[in-house]
């Protein structure tokens, strides 16, 4: 988004975190080999628009989105 996207779906790194913390338990405590755990993907995103770009682009989006959206300044 900082590079000047117009929208974005996001993960937050809190999230990916824990999910990094849960893979390394399992190998460095639980003695698990790396190839047996699966591959998992974040459970929570959020979504994050920049107003400026939108507008560049002539995007609008609807009122309903606007209320669960964090929009952010960037380039």
């Amino acid at each position: 988004m900082n590079s000047g996207a117009a929208f974005g779906l996001i993960c937050p790194y809190f999230e990916l975190g824990k999910l990094v913390a849960q893979k390394a338990q399992k190998i460095l405590v639980e003695d698990a080999a790396p190839s047996s755990i699966p591959m998992d993907t974040i459970k929570r995103f959020h979504h994050q628009a920049n107003p400026v770009a939108m507008k560049r682009l002539g995007i609008k989006l609807p009122e309903s989105m606007l209320k669960s959206i964090e929009l952010i300044s960037a380039p």
